[in-house]
């Protein structure tokens, strides 16, 4: 595993850590480490948004020439339509 060293820490965010790390009965270092790694899959899955989104997109569209170009309705207009069925 690889080892990082983070300097100049502003004192507030050293001080939410470290009391986050109290709270929990655990380490600093624990409470660091699991918020790299929520910081990195939160990255992670924007990324994977991003790549999806075109496609996404595209659906979108598809959906809306099928319906004739019309925006999608309000949910209770479509529940009543659904109903009238």
């Amino acid at each position: 595993m690889r080892q990082l060293l983070i300097r100049d820490v502003p004192e507030d965010v050293a001080a939410a850590l470290r009391e986050e790390a109290e709270e929990r009965h655990t380490s600093l270092n624990s409470v660091a480490l699991e918020a790299v790694r929520e910081f990195a899959e939160r990255r992670r899955r924007r990324k994977e948004l991003e790549r999806l989104l075109p496609a996404f997109d595209a659906l979108r569209l598809a959906i809306l020439e099928r319906r004739g170009g019309a925006p999608t309705t309000e949910t209770a207009l479509l529940v009543r339509e659904d109903r009238a069925r």
